[in-house]
């Protein structure tokens, strides 16, 4: 990707002190970025990097003197260097559709837009919500209910009447409503008491 110094100082709403002509191939720190990179001050605790550093420009809460490239002076410099990392950011790769590969149950719900990868379980009136990516290996067991446009990475585990949000990330190996621990003794034997509830991560 490449956008030029003035569109980012468009979209972060920030004054640009500057060429707007200037191109920006990536956003790194100080102390790694390119020439063509921009970059971003926060703290004096880096004050020693900004006369070192190779950044063409910076995001600062307000202009520093020690760096002779172009500035863009905003509100919030986390916010914003948030904000343009997210321009960045290599998008989320999907599937086309559903894969002949993964099991979805007949009685599951699925709408328009889910992209659904090989190998993915989709058990008994589960339902999922358009836009929602699953990755390989992810297991939806019974009654669960998953929002629009959340990602799920590969080899999850969402068990029986979990309840997920919108716009959710859940990141590769995780379980979500396994059983807790619970167990009375009883003359010597140990009773398990069943887990009744569910869990539900809301959007």
């Amino acid at each position: 990707m490449e956008i030029s110094l003035g569109e980012v100082a468009e979209i972060l709403r920030g004054k640009l002190h500057g060429d707007p002509r200037i191109r920006i191939k990536g956003i790194n720190s100080l102390e790694h970025a390119s020439e063509s990179d921009i970059s971003f001050f926060f703290s004096q605790r880096y004050k020693d990097l900004l006369k070192a550093t190779r950044a063409c420009a910076l995001i600062v809460p307000e202009q520093v003197q020690d760096f002779a490239g172009a500035q863009i002076v905003v509100d919030n410099a986390e916010l914003a260097y948030a904000k343009l990392a997210s321009l960045f950011a290599p998008e989320v790769p999907r599937y086309p559709g559903i894969s002949d590969k993964a099991f979805v149950h007949n009685s599951a719900k699925i709408a328009q837009g889910v992209s659904i990868y090989p190998f993915v379980y989709i058990a008994e009136r589960a339902e999922v919500a358009e836009g929602t990516i699953l990755f390989p290996g992810v297991y939806i067991g019974k009654e669960v209910s998953i929002g629009s446009n959340t990602v799920i990475y590969p080899n999850v585990t969402i068990l029986e009447r979990t309840r997920i949000g919108s716009e959710v990330i859940i990141h590769a190996g995780t379980v979500i409503g396994s059983d807790g621990f619970g167990f009375v003794q009883h003359e010597g034997e140990s009773i398990k008491i069943p887990q009744l509830g569910y869990v539900e991560i809301e959007d």
